[in-house]
Formats: C-alpha cells, sequence, structure tokens
C-alpha cells in the first residue's frame, strides 16, 4: 500500500509541478477542471446520488456554473466566503458528530453545496496562477503546503502517533499526526520564504498554520461522508491512494482561506 503510494506520488508530482511552472494558465485551468470533474464524480457517490444520469446532470451543473463565473468574470471573493461558512458547519458536523452530523451528511443541502464548494477551488487556483501579483510560485507554494500537512500527519502519526484526533470520524488520524503537519509546513515556509517569497514571513507562517488547520478539516470533513455512507475510499482511480478525491479533499477546504488570506494580506 505505501509502496504503491509512494510510486504513484512520484509519478504524478513532477507532472503536477511541470504543468503549473511551465504550463499557460488556460492549460492549468484546463487540467484541475478535469481534476475537480473525477472527484466531483466522486463526490456524487458520497453524497448519496445512484443514478447515473442524475450524477452526470450535478457535474453539468458543477460545469455550467464554472463557465458563467469566467464568461461573466464575477468576483472571486464572494465565493470563497461562501466556502468559508460551509467548511465552518463542516468543522460543526464534525466534532458533534454522531449528533446532529447525520441531518449535514445525509440531507441534500449539504451534500449539494458541499459539491459546489469544488467551483471556489478550481476558480482560486486559476486566478492564482495567472493574476500579476503572485502567479505560478504561489500556486506551487499553496500546493506544498497542503502536501506538507498530508505527509507530515501521515508518516509521523503513523510511526508515532497513539492518541487518535477524532476517532469516531476517522480511525487513522492522530494528535501527533497534527503536530508533524504543522513542522513539515513550517519547513515549507521556510524554504519558500528564504528563495522564493521573500515578504512578509510572519503572516506566511500564519497562512501556513491556517491552511494547516483547513487542510486537515477537508480532509475529515470526507472521513465523515465516507462514513455515513460506508465508504472506505472515493475512488480507486490512483493506486495507493484510492480516489482523485481521497487526494484532494484536504485542498478544497485549503484553497478559499488561502486565497482570502493572500488577498488581503499580499494584494
Amino acid at each position: 500500500m505505501l509502496k504503491m503510494r509512494i510510486i504513484t506520488a512520484c509519478i504524478l508530482l513532477p507532472i503536477i509541478l511541470f504543468v503549473i511552472l511551465h504550463g499557460s494558465t488556460v492549460l492549468v485551468s484546463s487540467v484541475s477542471a478535469i481534476i475537480f470533474m473525477l472527484a466531483a464524480w466522486e463526490w456524487t457517490k458520497l453524497a448519496g446520488i445512484k443514478k447515473s444520469w442524475l450524477r452526470l446532470a450535478y457535474l453539468c451543473i458543477l460545469s455550467s456554473l464554472g463557465i458563467v463565473y469566467k464568461l461573466f468574470n464575477l468576483p472571486l471573493l464572494p465565493i470563497c466566503l461562501l466556502a468559508l461558512l460551509w467548511w465552518g458547519l463542516s468543522f460543526i458536523a464534525i466534532v458533534m458528530y454522531p449528533r446532529g452530523a447525520n441531518f449535514w451528511c445525509k440531507s441534500w443541502v449539504g451534500s449539494f453545496i458541499g459539491g459546489i464548494l469544488f467551483l471556489p477551488t478550481w476558480l482560486s487556483i486559476d486566478w492564482l496562477h495567472g493574476a500579476p501579483n503572485f502567479g505560478p510560485i504561489w500556486l506551487v507554494f499553496l500546493c506544498f503546503l497542503v502536501w506538507g500537512a498530508d505527509v507530515g500527519a501521515y508518516f509521523i502519526g503513523k510511526k508515532w502517533g497513539k492518541k487518535k484526533l477524532l476517532p469516531n470520524v476517522s480511525a487513522g488520524k492522530t494528535r501527533l499526526g497534527v503536530l508533524g503537519a504543522f513542522l513539515l509546513v513550517l519547513a515549507v515556509v521556510i524554504m519558500f520564504a528564504s528563495f522564493w517569497i521573500q515578504q512578509k514571513f510572519i503572516i506566511l507562517c500564519m497562512l501556513g498554520f491556517i491552511v494547516v488547520v483547513s487542510s486537515i478539516i477537508g480532509d475529515l470533513t470526507e472521513s465523515l461522508f465516507k462514513r455515513i455512507r460506508g465508504c472506505k475510499d472515493s475512488g480507486t482511480l490512483l493506486p495507493g491512494h484510492g480516489g482523485v478525491l481521497d487526494r484532494i479533499d484536504g485542498l478544497l477546504a485549503a484553497v478559499p482561506v488561502f486565497i482570502v488570506g493572500v488577498k488581503y494580506a499580499f494584494s
């Protein structure tokens, strides 16, 4: 399992970095759109949508909203703030589980809006890559923050973690794993601040730590939906990792937070 996880990561990581650093914003937007549509398809299963035509209709709604946003150049910040509200409610559901969380995860409101939140993440990645004040290196920084949090939590938690973070929601998350996520993200911030983003180091650290918390909430939210639906993984597309959604669940929650932070602190 771990071997396949590492092999898959070693194959995908150079491809993703090459596309971000050397591809146009149109290419990055197109590739990320494909990734998010695959993840959204997996989300429909967690949302309890069983009929294939309804799942396809859901994807059509999601893609249509994205096209409308792009065509009319609608502001990004409001939809990111809406995403933060949903993730805040998801955090409450995680902490309360099993009390009250079933309604949030089984109701059409929570499931439908949860899937729509793929949209602000996709639009944010598109904006961040093409923004004159930010660009590809900021998107790489964001990805490394989320990946760092995931890797730190996984390996530190696997090696030394004993006390579970929220055992009712996720059997794998440990308190020490959270500490590992923070430590590795701090290393990522120091590296990028030393070589590329040489400004406002303290704010970068704060932003990195907030991204860690957000990515953990995203991960736990998917775990909660999987537990309620009785699924181990969202899919089987990525060997050793499960589905696409299993790999980007933290990104979905972290990106809106990151965008709001950079817009206020660095624009």
